[in-house]
């Protein structure tokens, strides 16, 4: 095997020690570097994407409290309709996520009604608009219509632009495997000749989220005033593991 081909204990970790530097410099993760005998370098690296949102997805429930299961159930279904039918003509898509009909603990029960059977019927609906602009109005047209609380606002992007964040992402990612791969390259007399395999170990969207403690004010108060929701970037990370041919 020729000199250009061997290589050292003592370059491996020369390498190691130069990508850490590296990686502290350029913010690159590099969870694993080698070249061996089998000539290949073996680079863990991330990559991430910003966008703005351009979907917002609001949880809104109806929520009723009998003495009888059955009329609690009657009487939230009542009003899920309407909190639906009034959704619906305002444009939004709307879901069920959650239907229960439960009998309240006991340290839910007033004083006075101890000895009686609470029961509480609850219907979720998931929201969706297509303009987060939208959220305010999705929250004042459940609640004028019947909804008894708002659990969250979820600010997202659309399935066609959540593809499009990813695969800038994954490129972003490459990107920076590829910086790493010639960084080993000109630590010493190697060359890095293609990719032999790539895995993605992880790609995830961080939706911005507002809690309902944000606008939970401007709910209780018994005001005309529109709600409004300040809306952030949705982030989106991946990471690649590649392993290149090497010389």
């Amino acid at each position: 095997m020729s000199k250009k081909r061997q290589i050292t204990a003592a370059f491996v970790l020369g390498g190691l020690l130069a990508m850490g530097v590296f990686a502290a410099m350029t913010g690159v993760t590099a969870d694993e570097v080698q070249s061996d005998a089998d000539e290949h370098i073996t680079v863990s690296a991330d990559g991430e994407a910003h966008a703005e949102p351009d979907a917002a997805v609001v949880e809104v429930a109806v929520e009723e409290e009998h003495d009888d299961p059955a009329t609690a159930r009657n009487e939230v279904a009542e009003d899920a309709n309407a909190v639906r039918d009034a959704l619906e003509d305002a444009g939004y898509d709307v879901r069920t996520s959650d239907f229960t009909v439960r009998e309240q603990r006991p340290f839910e029960v007033p004083e006075e009604l101890e000895d009686e059977p609470r029961h509480v019927a609850s219907h979720e609906f998931q929201v969706t608009a297509d303009d987060p602009d939208d959220a305010g109005d999705v929250i004042d047209t459940a609640m004028d219509s019947g909804a008894t609380s708002v659990s969250d606002v979820a600010f997202t992007l659309s399935d066609d632009r959540e593809e499009e964040m990813k695969e800038e992402a994954l490129e972003n990612a490459m990107d920076n495997a590829r910086t790493q791969a010639g960084a080993i390259e000109s630590a010493d007399d190697i060359a890095v000749t293609g990719v032999r395999s790539v895995t993605t170990d992880a790609t995830s969207v961080a939706p911005v989220t507002r809690s309902a403690d944000v606008y939970e004010a401007e709910l209780a108060d018994d005001v005309a005033a529109d709600t409004e929701i300040e809306v952030g970037d949705v982030d989106v990370d991946a990471s690649v593991r590649v392993v290149y041919d090497a010389n």
